[in-house]
């Protein structure tokens, strides 16, 4: 890594790689050093001048960054491998009624993941983080109708330079022959999903869950 080489953090569960091949073809004598974070640690770089630039998931907003909204990503369940919401290929908030949702306050999404795989209730999470740390042992399923999670790319307004502007316009898909600036946008309100009846989950596939766990 040189001086001039871009500093990069992104949240766990972000696969930045489609990003960073645009930036090696357009800037081949120049590199990116990149690093993936924990979502409590993904401001932190960047507020500290150690990182250029971040892409980060529902992050608290701060009138020193310049952020753009990359995409909103879906909530999924996470649960233990033979878990009866395996047998759907999607789900409603309506069809966890009846089952455990853990309280992952002050849990990592890894440590959450892991409780979830072990039996004791059902974890949401973002999609892609859901992926990561879910591998075998686990259930995961899309949440149609739960909250999204904003993904965006933030900066430092003192760091508005040329470099943060191309790699701002690649994320956004601008071509390199654009020269129009990559400035902050307000995320378009996306319509809300009709509600879909929710699924009957019969007794008989999950009759641990007729009494209460005790010591988790």
């Amino acid at each position: 890594m040189t001086d001039d080489d871009l500093r990069l953090r992104y949240v766990e569960g972000i696969n930045p790689s489609r990003w960073l091949d645009v930036w090696d073809a357009r800037h081949p004598e120049r590199s990116i050093e990149h690093e993936r974070v924990g979502q409590p640690r993904q401001l932190r770089a960047v507020l500290a001048g150690e990182s250029d630039l971040a892409i980060v998931r529902a992050a608290e907003a701060d009138e020193r960054l310049h952020r753009i909204v990359m995409f909103t990503e879906s909530t999924a369940a996470i649960a233990e491998h033979d878990h009866p919401i395996g047998a759907f290929a999607e789900l409603t908030m309506a069809d966890l009624e009846n089952e455990t949702l853990l309280d992952v306050t002050g849990l990592s999404h890894k440590d959450a993941a892991i409780t979830a795989k072990t039996g004791a209730g059902i974890a949401l999470m973002p999609m892609s983080v859901a992926r990561l740390y879910g591998g075998k042992g686990s259930t995961v399923r899309v949440v149609t109708d739960a909250p999204g999670h904003p993904v965006e790319l933030v900066w430092l307004r003192e760091r508005d330079d040329d470099d943060t502007q191309d790699f701002a316009g690649i994320v956004r898909g601008r071509k390199a022959t654009s020269s129009r600036a990559a400035q902050p946008e307000e995320e378009k309100p996306k319509p809300k999903p009709k509600p879909k009846p929710a699924h009957r989950i019969p007794p008989r596939a999950r009759p641990r869950r007729m009494q209460k766990r005790r010591g988790r």
